[in-house]
């Protein structure tokens, strides 16, 4: 249960421009808010449409059980925002229902001048064993050089393990149909690329929202959570199961050419490109 949410007081209730982080589980969304938080320009995202969560931000605001939709929504995009006028917020696949429930029916165009950031990740087998592993053990992030929780690769819940796989599949391509109906320009950033440099994400980011850096520091203390015991779930499952073919495809191109590449834009009416070294 959640029993605590976190609030942060912005200077600005009039937000400019809308940064909305469209993740499914384990792709590196929590990583991501730590670090657009902490530069203090690009918003200060949280995932306020989680339902599990209302009833605290409901406790933290001071807001009744039957709240209007139109407060609660005020009050998210006030202590979302930057004091240079950014709102930013996590929004997961499965939050979209939510999402228009409190927009009372405007969705994502509720939200002014938005840009999206899909977050995927091109090995989709791993982003499952990663969510079945964080399910098992509780341990849905960390900041410690090793897991608490170690996971014992026989006791591999194959059909979890399979359904998480192709949800995630499924979810990231109903946000593409959604940004595309909704008409918002989107950049999408697989884990495996931005995550080694995920300050370089960051920067590109604030470019597409025209927000100067200098000065800013963004950090976190988030780290990855996969080691050898992941690893052998994968293998684990992929002899099950026969594997996926786009993901196998996508793990070998990984192993081909690592490291980090440019972000794709996408979209409707996508926003100029400025690069700047950083």
């Amino acid at each position: 249960m959640i029993r605590h949410v976190e609030t942060r007081r912005s200077g600005s209730t009039r937000p400019a421009r809308s940064l909305l982080l469209c993740g499914v589980q384990r792709v590196g969304t929590t990583m991501l808010c730590d670090l657009l938080t902490t530069s203090d320009r690009l918003g200060y995202p949280k995932e306020f449409f989680l339902p599990q969560a209302r009833p605290a931000f409901l406790r933290a605001w001071n807001f009744p059980d039957d709240v209007a939709n139109s407060t609660f929504l005020h009050r998210i995009l006030h202590d979302g925002t930057t004091r240079n006028g950014v709102f930013a917020a996590k929004i997961m696949a499965d939050q979209l229902d939510e999402v228009d429930r409190v927009t009372d029916g405007a969705g994502l165009r509720a939200f002014p001048d938005p840009l999206a950031v899909v977050l995927t990740r091109d090995d989709k087998v791993a982003a499952a064993v990663s969510q079945w592993r964080a399910e098992v053990t509780g341990e849905w992030s960390s900041r410690a050089e090793r897991a608490a929780h170690p996971i014992d690769p026989a006791a591999a819940d194959i059909d979890r393990i399979s359904e998480l796989h192709d949800r995630k599949h499924e979810e990231e391509s109903a946000w593409r149909r959604r940004l595309s109906l909704d008409e918002i320009p989107w950049i999408e950033a697989a884990y495996e690329r931005w995550s080694p440099r995920p300050l370089r994400l960051v920067g590109d980011i604030a470019d597409r929202l025209d927000v100067d850096l200098v000065g800013a520091s963004a950090t976190t203390a988030l780290r990855p959570q996969r080691d050898h015991a992941s690893a052998l779930v994968l293998d684990r499952w992929e002899q099950s199961t026969h594997g996926c073919r786009r993901c196998a495809d996508a793990r070998r191109r990984l192993q081909r050419s690592p490291g980090t590449r440019p972000h794709r834009a996408t979209g409707p009416r996508p926003p100029a490109v400025r690069t700047r070294q950083r």
